[in-house]
C-alpha cells in the first residue's frame, strides 16, 4: 500500500488530506513540523509527501534537499495557501512533483497524487531493470548521483545527449560511460575533438573524401562519421565549431546521411550522438555565435556536470582511489593519508576541477614516494598557501564585519563537519548536535556540499 506523509501545522487540514488519501487506498501519516515529518519518513519509509510551505520550524521548500536524501526517495507535492510564483518556481526546481494552491478540490488532489504514484511505479521498474556501470566515475554526493540517473537514461535510448560543465569535470568520462552502458557498446565510440578541426578540413575529417577530390587527396579516406556507424559519435567541445561546420553538422543530424568530398554517393550512418562543451551554448546562440536550431538538436538529454567545489564530500573518495591505484600500479605499499592533507584539499576551490585534483595528486605521490604517510607538506605551495590564507586571523585594521566573520566561520565549520562525517548527514547531525532540517538549511545558506 502506498504510504503518504502529510506535513501541515493545521490539524484540520491534516485530517482532510488524510481522508482523501484513504479514499484512494493510500495509508496516511501526519506531522505538524518539518523535523517530525523527516523523522517519521526516515523511520517508516514513505512514497509520497504532501507538504505545506510555511511550517513552524522552517520553509517546506528549504527541506527538499533533506527529503531527497531519504532512503525511500519520496515524491513531493507542495501545498500552499499563497499564490507565489517565485516560491512555485523554487519548489519545482527543487524537484517537487507539483505545486498546488489551497484550497483545492478533492478530485484535483486525487488526480495529482495518482499521477505521482504512477510515475513512481514506472521509475522503480526502470531502476530495477537498469544497471549503470560507472566505469571509474567516483562519487556518492547527491549532486553527482543525479547525473548518474541522467546518464543511465541517456544510455538506454538513442536520444542525442549534451553534456555541459566546466573544464576538468569529466565530460569525456561520462560520454564513455554512456556508450559503454548502451546497446551500442560493442561498436565504436568515435571521439571528435571539435577544437582541433579547421574549417578547411572539416568536411574531409567528418565525412571523408574520394581520391583526387582536392590537392593532396592521394587516396580515399573514410570520415569519422562513417566510422561511428552502429556506434556513438562523441563531439567534444562542440561549442568550438565554426558556423559553416555547424551548418553541415545540423544537416547530418537531421538526415543521418552525408556525401564524402568529391563523391556522388550518399552514405547513411546510424550513430548515437553525444556532444560536450564547457561553453554556454544558449548565450552563444543569443549572440549569433552558435546556431539555435543546432542547439535544439543537441538537447535531447542534458547532463550538467557539477564543479568539484560543489561536491567537496566526494574529494576524499577521489583522492583515496587515485592514491591506491597509483601505488598498486607501481607495486608499492598503499600510503596513509593524514587528515591535515585531506582538510587542505577540501578547503581548496579547485578551479581546474577533477583534472586539476589528479594533476596535484600525481605530484604529491611522486613527492611522497618513499614516505609511508602523505601530509599537507607534500602538497604544491599554491594549495598550502590557499589553506593558510583561510586560516590566518585578519589584521586588526582589516577586520571584517561580525556578520561576514560569522558566515565565514560557519562555512569553515560545515566543511570540516562534512569531512569528519564522510558526507553522511545523519553522522554530521550526531557530531554537531544540529537537527537535520537546520543542518540542511545551513548547508544551503553557506553553499556547502
Amino acid at each position: 500500500m502506498v504510504k503518504v506523509l502529510i506535513i501541515d501545522d493545521d490539524i484540520s487540514m491534516n485530517t482532510a488530506l488524510a481522508n482523501i488519501a484513504e479514499d484512494i487506498g493510500m495509508s496516511p501519516i501526519c506531522a505538524t513540523t518539518i523535523g517530525d515529518g523527516l523523522k517519521m519518513a526516515g523511520q517508516q519509509g514513505v512514497d509520497l509527501i504532501l507538504m505545506d510551505v510555511n511550517l513552524p520550524d522552517g520553509d517546506g521548500i528549504d527541506a527538499m534537499p533533506a527529503i531527497h536524501e531519504l532512503p525511500s526517495a519520496p515524491e513531493v507535492i507542495v501545498l500552499t495557501g499563497y499564490a507565489d510564483m517565485t516560491r512555485a518556481e523554487a519548489a519545482l526546481e527543487s524537484g517537487a512533483w507539483d505545486y498546488i494552491q489551497k484550497p483545492s478540490s478533492s478530485d484535483e488532489l486525487m488526480l495529482v497524487m495518482g499521477r505521482a504514484m504512477e510515475y513512481r511505479k514506472q521509475k522503480k521498474n526502470r531502476r530495477l531493470s537498469a544497471f549503470f556501470d560507472r566505469s571509474g566515475i567516483i562519487g556518492t554526493s547527491r549532486i553527482i548521483r543525479k547525473t548518474f540517473d541522467q546518464a543511465s537514461q541517456a544510455a538506454a535510448c538513442d536520444a542525442n545527449v549534451l553534456i555541459t560543465g566546466e573544464s576538468g569535470t569529466g565530460k569525456e568520462l561520462f560520454a564513455r560511460a554512456i556508450h559503454a552502458n548502451s546497446p551500442r557498446a560493442d561498436n565504436p565510440l568515435v571521439v571528435v575533438d571539435c577544437a582541433a578541426i579547421t574549417e578547411s578540413l572539416a568536411e574531409s575529417v567528418l565525412f571523408g573524401h574520394d581520391k583526387g577530390s582536392f590537392t593532396g587527396a592521394d587516396k580515399n579516406r573514410q570520415g569519422l562519421v562513417r566510422q561511428a556507424d552502429g556506434g556513438t559519435l562523441f563531439l567534444d567541445e562542440v561549442g568550438e565549431l565554426s558556423p559553416s561546420v555547424q551548418k553541415k553538422l545540423l544537416r547530418l543530424l537531421q538526415e543521418h546521411e552525408f556525401r564524402p568530398v568529391g563523391s556522388d554517393i550518399i552514405i547513411k550512418s546510424d550513430f548515437k550522438l553525444i556532444a560536450a562543451t564547457n561553453r554556454d551554448l544558449g548565450k552563444m546562440a543569443d549572440q549569433g555565435d552558435f546556431r539555435r536550431d543546432l542547439l535544439f538538436r543537441l538537447q535531447g538529454i542534458d547532463i550538467d556536470l557539477p564543479p568539484l567545489r560543489d561536491r567537496r564530500e566526494d574529494i576524499k573518495a577521489l583522492v583515496l582511489d587515485y592514491a591506491n591505484a597509483f601505488c598498486d600500479k607501481r607495486k608499492i605499499k598503499n600510503k596513509v593519508v593524514c587528515s591535515c592533507f585531506m582538510e587542505a584539499l577540501v578547503l581548496y576551490d579547485w578551479p581546474g576541477n577533477i583534472r586539476e585534483l589528479f594533476t596535484v595528486m600525481e605530484k604529491v605521490m611522486a613527492s611522497a614516494w618513499h614516505d609511508a604517510t602523505v601530509y599537507s607538506f607534500h602538497l604544491p605551495p599554491f594549495v598550502r598557501i590557499s589553506r593558510t590564507r583561510q586560516s590566518l586571523t585578519s589584521q586588526p585594521g582589516d577586520l571584517q564585519t561580525f556578520k561576514l566573520h560569522q558566515a565565514a566561520s560557519a562555512k569553515n565549520y560545515l566543511e570540516k563537519l562534512l569531512l569528519a562525517s564522510g558526507g553522511n548527514k545523519d553522522r554530521a547531525c550526531r557530531i554537531s548536535g544540529l537537527s537535520k532540517s537546520y543542518l540542511y538549511k545551513l548547508l544551503k545558506e553557506h553553499a556547502v556540499g
